[in-house]
């Protein structure tokens, strides 16, 4: 590079460097200030300023003003001459109440070099916000000056100082903004004025800022405090139990202090103040059984302002209406008023349930357009049931429940226990079923069933009844005389009938009867069996035979006995004449110690042995021989049904009679009949009364 070239580039970085060193806004020294202050009246400004490091040396400082920054005016200027170290200066024609001004303080010494600073007034703007915040802006005052901004508010007559922060020296911040959130904000719209105030760590002077005010507004009237539910209050120690309580979160306005209580009664009244920290109240001259009780809140702030009131939306308690126990549908019915305004929604009903002193249990869930309910638990006379309704919100998280209502059962009497004492069958033809109930004047009317099977179905054949007022009493029997007892067993039951014309109980034994029947394995024996007999609480102990000669009992009875375990019974008749009817009937017999009833037992039917007749008569006979008697050769035929007539040639009855052994011997009225043949005519029954005849003739010779 040539060498003229760079000697005038080394030229032009000294001139640029100088120039910087010269011109450039003048930086903090530490023994300089300048202080810039309004007067808070006229809005005059004025400038007070020291450099005590050039002040011997200038010559002469010159005073510039402007409302845009860098654009000086030249005809808008002082100029003073040998200055003293400390200079103060108001400025002419300019109010620092409404603006900010720009000043250019050039100071040149007397070698012709110079230094210069651009400071400002320092200009506070303050705006209303909100009812309890102003926003306060400003601009630093000289960027070189170290130092503190206090910003004041005017408070009784006295600046105090709300927030300070020191000055940048970086000349970074241009604007200082800060946000006053008053802590008591005025209860109507006021104006609050604020100035700010630097502090020179240097130097005899501070600035201070014109003063600004904010309208703040007045607060507002508060916010209703969003009412919750009305409910019952359940107090432990039972004073206060069923009165309405009231809850509500609070009021999202601040500086509440209290909440009147409304109760529409029949147009809202307020009933009571309370403290601003409550979120329920009880209300202490009403009870919520009575009655449905409708509410409204309003919220009172510390200015005395108070909220519009919840008179829109006005929650009041349920009330069961209704609760009664049908005693022959066994039905509690009840029956509420709906909920209205649940937050978030009605969601629907729990039905409550307690049973004397035990816990209450929910029931059922109900859909929100439903109020009324029908249970239907077994209800147990005497017993108290109590009942109560809660209403709840569709997210779960608010109820409200009713008052609780109770109610004593008073239905039909039923016993505890009935029990078939046994069944027995009577005189061969009727079924009798004895029974036993506990406790006793329970029962007025008694039906005895019957079926085939076990499992029925049954059907009713006898029907006991009391007198109007009275009770059945608490041992008695009932009668089947439908029942076939020669053909089968029959199963019975008993059923209780209560004042409702309903079968409520049950005996708790389904009895059988004993069906009997015989046959005759040979010509001289007979096989009986039989069904077991139920039921009895403690089992059959033993099954008792007995047998009877032509409808007579057998002396020796019991003929035998078998364990409740055995079913037949084999009976040997080698001693038994043929002519006799022999039949059986069973007893059971139970173990001892029924809890209940004792001594119990149970008669069968009658079988008889079935025997094949037989009959023959002789075709001659000889009165004066060996078989000297015209008479049937016969078994197994019946004593009584006997008939025999003898005819002669001529058609003429020489004979008659009943008696099956006696016979006919030959003569006629004492004499005896001529050799020849003669006619008969017989009648005769079997052992089980099938009636025959027979006709024929017999030869009489000698």
């Amino acid at each position: 590079m040539p060498i003229p070239d760079l000697m005038r580039r080394l030229r032009l970085i000294y001139l640029l460097l100088f120039c910087t060193f010269i011109f450039l806004p003048r930086t903090s020294f530490a023994q300089d200030y300048i202080c810039i202050s309004t007067d808070p009246v006229n809005g005059q400004i004025t400038f007070t300023w020291s450099f005590p490091n050039v002040a011997s040396t200038a010559a002469y400082y010159t005073f510039q003003w402007s409302l845009t920054s860098g654009i000086w005016d030249q005809n808008v200027y002082e100029q003073f001459s040998n200055p003293p170290l400390v200079t103060a200066y108001t400025i002419p024609g300019i109010n620092g109440n409404n603006k900010r001004y720009y000043f250019r303080l050039y100071e040149v010494n007397a070698n012709g070099s110079g230094f210069e600073t651009w400071p400002s007034n320092i200009f506070l703007t303050a705006t209303g916000i909100d009812k309890r915040v102003a926003k306060l802006d400003w601009n630093p005052g000289w960027l070189g000056s170290v130092g503190i901004h206090h910003l004041q508010r005017l408070e009784n007559g006295v600046w105090n100082t709300i927030y300070s922060i020191p000055n940048d020296l970086t000349y970074v911040t241009q604007t200082y903004t800060y946000n006053d959130t008053l802590t008591n904000p005025p209860c109507d719209t006021t104006r609050i004025s604020y100035r700010v105030f630097f502090e020179q760590r240097f130097g005899s002077c501070s600035s201070v800022s014109n003063i600004n005010s904010a309208d703040v507004l007045g607060r507002f009237i508060p916010q209703d405090p969003p009412i919750d539910t009305v409910s019952i209050f359940q107090d432990p120690t039972g004073t206060y139990t069923g009165c309405p309580v009231i809850s509500w979160s609070k009021s999202p306005s601040k500086d509440i202090t209290g909440y009147i209580i409304y109760r529409k009664d029949p147009v809202f009244i307020a009933i009571d103040t309370i403290p601003s920290g409550s979120t329920q109240f009880i209300d202490k001259a009403v009870k919520g059984c009575s009655g449905s009780f409708t509410y409204a809140l309003a919220a009172i702030n510390d200015c005395g302002k108070t909220s519009p009131g919840t008179f829109i939306i006005t929650p009041h308690n349920i009330v069961i209406d209704a609760l009664s126990i049908d005693p022959c549908e066994r039905k509690a019915f009840l029956n509420w008023n709906a909920y209205d305004y649940m937050p978030g929604g009605l969601g629907g009903y729990i039905v409550y349930r307690q049973v004397n002193s035990g816990s209450f249990t929910a029931v059922d869930t109900l859909a929100p357009g439903i109020t009324s309910f029908y249970d239907s638990i077994r209800f147990i006379n005497g017993n108290e049931y109590t009942y109560f309704i809660r209403a709840f919100s569709q997210t779960g998280t608010r109820s409200s429940s009713s008052c609780v209502k109770k109610v004593t059962y008073k239905g039909p009497v039923i016993p505890d226990t009935i029990y078939i004492t046994q069944v027995s069958i009577v005189n061969n033809s009727v079924v009798e079923a004895s029974y036993y109930y506990s406790p006793d004047n329970r029962i007025r009317e008694m039906v005895l069933e019957r079926s085939d099977s076990p499992g029925g179905p049954f059907s009713p054949v006898d029907t006991l009844g009391s007198q109007t007022g009275n009770f059945l009493l608490q041992q008695a029997h009932l009668t089947d005389p439908t029942a076939n007892v020669s053909h089968q067993s029959y199963f019975y039951r008993l059923t209780m009938i209560d004042s409702c014309n309903n079968a409520t109980l049950y005996s708790e034994n389904i009895s059988r009867t004993i069906f009997l029947s015989c046959s005759s394995p040979t010509t001289q024996s007979s096989l009986i069996e039989w069904n077991t007999y139920s039921e009895w609480y403690n089992g059959v102990e033993q099954y008792e035979i007995y047998r009877t000669f032509d409808g007579i009992p057998d002396p020796s009875a019991p003929l035998g006995q078998v364990t409740g375990s055995s079913f037949s019974y084999l009976d040997d008749q080698v001693s038994v004449p043929t002519s006799v009817h022999v039949c059986y009937y069973i007893r059971a017999v139970e173990f001892p110690g029924n809890p209940v009833a004792g001594n119990a037992f149970s008669l069968s039917n009658i079988a008889c042995a079935f025997r094949e007749t037989l009959f023959f008569m002789p075709n001659a006979f000889n009165p004066r021989g060996t078989n000297n008697k015209f008479r049937p050769v016969q078994s197994y035929i019946a004593s009584d049904g006997f008939m025999m007539q003898i005819y002669n040639k001529w058609g003429q009855m020489i004979f008659e009679t009943t008696d099956i052994i006696a016979g006919w011997d030959g003569n006629i009225k004492g004499s005896l009949a001529p050799v020849g043949l003669y006619a008969y005519n017989i009648r005769y029954k079997s052992l089980q009364g099938e009636e025959y005849g027979k006709r024929g003739t017999v030869m009489l010779v000698e």
